[in-house]
């Protein structure tokens, strides 16, 4: 016995087709409303805003850590020099 949600055999041997779904079935999907239009083209921008606002970050976290890097090098440096010196 199969079970009901499977597709069975329609009238001329093709699966589905007869209760599977009926071919003039199709969705009409209306176009966007102004409102809707206004809504992701805000929504679009502010992804745009904040992607770019997170490269910067990147970049900036990226600018800062190398800076970092050098600050404490140099510090590094000073120390020995002036344990040469004594």
């Amino acid at each position: 016995m199969v079970s009901s949600h499977l597709p069975t055999r329609g009238s001329h041997g093709n699966v589905g087709s007869s209760n599977w779904r009926t071919e003039d079935t199709h969705f009409v999907v209306p176009p966007p409303s102004a409102q809707q239009q206004e809504h992701g083209a805000a929504c679009r921008q502010q992804l745009e805003e904040r992607i770019h606002l997170g490269h910067t970050k990147q970049i900036n976290g990226k600018l800062q850590s190398q800076k970092n890097d050098t600050d404490q090098r140099q510090k590094e440096k000073e120390e020995e020099e002036e344990e040469e010196e004594t």
